[in-house]
């Protein structure tokens, strides 16, 4: 027996793709009248890459690239040729890239058509069954993999969205009783002008002690919405916090009128006098 006949022959099969998911099917006249794929022997001192987009090019006109490797098969009895019976068949995917697609020798027939279209039919080689399950596997990971990602970013979408409301929501609400509020400075800011200046006999009365309760009530109220009373004694004038209607200076030596904050924001300013430090 000679040495090549000791070795096995290897062969490339090409599963072509176009833009649309369909697949290309040929027939060869070498191959009883069944619908089979491009390919062929790898030539000496050849690539499988190279064996694959010659063989497709030659045999099709088309060219090829994203070429993905899927199986290998050990064929003891390969009937297609008469010279070689053991073959190696290595089985790829590729897209299609450019070219025209004609008739060749290799080609009496070819179509375009749906992967699970094309396994309806009886009139296909078992190769191109095997190659056409991958393909559908394949692409159904990548759509899979690709719908996750469109999930994924839905997702952190809505979620930030969420948070922003949320967020929103937090702060309407800290603003939302300004109003009301503004309301209520003065009847609180009457009650203690009320008992400021009374006489010194008067404070221990049932109503001023009763007054005074209230207005421990009333500001702790006011702290529990956020309301902070702006404290002006002894301090630097701030044009930010008070409103001076008379003196110069930057000390506060007289506050007229307290002011006062919500959750952090003005929302009457102090009116004070200034002066100048001693």
């Amino acid at each position: 027996m000679s040495e090549k006949n000791n070795y096995a022959t290897a062969a490339v099969g090409v599963l072509i793709y176009n833009h649309k998911d369909e697949v290309l099917l040929i027939k060869n006249p070498k191959y009883l009248d069944l619908w089979t794929i491009p390919g062929g022997k790898v030539n000496k001192g050849e690539s499988i890459e190279d064996t694959a987009k010659r063989e497709v090019k030659e045999e099709t006109g088309l060219e090829i690239n994203n070429l993905k490797f899927i199986s290998a098969e050990n064929s003891l009895d390969y009937k297609y040729f008469s010279n070689d019976k053991h073959f190696v068949l290595l089985n790829y995917i590729a897209k299609e890239s450019g070219g025209k697609i004609k008739k060749s020798r290799e080609v009496s027939e070819y179509k375009w058509i749906k992967p699970k279209e094309a396994l309806k039919r009886k009139d296909i080689s078992d190769t191109v069954v095997s190659l056409l399950l991958s393909f559908i596997e394949l692409t159904n990971k990548e759509e899979d993999h690709s719908f996750k990602a469109k999930y994924q970013r839905a997702l952190a979408e809505q979620q930030n969205i969420i948070k922003k409301n949320e967020e929103d929501r937090k702060e309407f609400m800290k603003y939302a009783l300004s109003d009301f509020i503004e309301d209520l400075i003065p009847i609180y800011d009457h009650l203690k002008l009320s008992i400021a200046s009374l006489p010194e006999e008067e404070e221990n009365s049932a109503w001023v002690v009763g007054v005074k309760h209230i207005l421990r009530q009333f500001k702790k109220l006011l702290n529990s919405k956020g309301v902070e009373e702006i404290d002006t004694k002894d301090k630097k004038f701030d044009h930010n916090l008070m409103e001076a209607i008379e003196g110069e200076g930057e000390k506060v030596v007289k506050e007229i009128s307290p002011g006062y904050r919500l959750n952090g924001r003005l929302l009457k300013p102090a009116k004070v006098i200034v002066g100048k430090d001693k």
